[in-house]
């Protein structure tokens, strides 16, 4: 005889129930829910109307940099699609590169990192998902190695 125990059916039934509030609240606050891209590479192709094709990364701008001290090289960028309504942080391979979500109160929300490739050409570039940046605000940092340890570096909210 075959039965689903109770644990996992309990589980079950508990995940549906709590996915199904997550619905309801986001539904109830949409100024804070994510956005369809959040977690998406800014390279990943979309199909928008019309059937056009499209990358979040296409109409992306540089909102925010930050420098090494002491007018140093460009070291982090904090990039944006007004089409996507999404940020997320470029920065060269050799070290790790963040992007922080805030809410539009300056309260944290969340954040994507990107590991580094210490293998890499020191002009290759990499970068962090998307989070949604729709009437929210966002940040770049990088963490660069230096004879002391790690250094971070960010940009100002965007």
């Amino acid at each position: 005889m075959s039965h689903t125990p109770r644990p996992r059916l309990f589980g079950l039934v508990a995940a549906a129930v709590a996915a199904t509030l997550g619905l309801v609240a986001t539904t109830a606050a949409p100024a804070q829910a994510a956005s369809f891209y959040e977690g998406y590479s800014p390279d990943a192709l979309w199909t928008g109307n019309n059937g056009i094709k499209y990358r979040c990364s296409d109409d992306a701008q540089t909102v925010r940099e930050a420098y090494l001290p002491g007018g140093g090289p460009l070291i982090i960028e904090l990039r944006y699609s007004l089409r996507c309504r999404t940020a997320w942080a470029r920065g060269k391979s050799l070290n790790y590169v963040r992007v922080n979500g805030y809410y539009s109160n300056g309260a944290f929300r969340t954040f994507a990192e990107a590991g580094r490739n210490p293998n890499a050409s020191s002009s290759d570039m990499h970068w962090t998902v998307m989070l949604d940046d729709a009437g929210l605000l966002a940040n770049a940092c990088t963490e660069i190695q230096t004879s002391n340890g790690w250094d971070e570096y960010c940009t100002s909210k965007y």
